[in-house]
């Protein structure tokens, strides 16, 4: 498992940071949208890929509906 999917299931509110162009927004952390994880910055439309079963286990561990 890796590190950023180990956090998001031990740490809670973790985000992890945005993996687009970081010349657009920088570094900053993103925002989970019920699905995935999306970049902050509103000029980045990065949005994680993270398989469906990942995010099931994600929303369970931290009882989001």
């Amino acid at each position: 498992m890796s590190i950023v999917r180990k956090n998001l299931l031990t740490e809670k509110n973790y985000t992890p940071y945005c993996g687009g162009d970081y010349g657009v927004c920088g570094l900053p952390r993103t925002v989970f949208n019920g699905s995935q994880f999306k970049c902050s910055c509103s000029s980045c439309s990065w949005v994680s890929d993270f398989p469906d079963e990942f995010i099931q286990e994600y929303k369970k561990k931290w009882g989001i509906k």
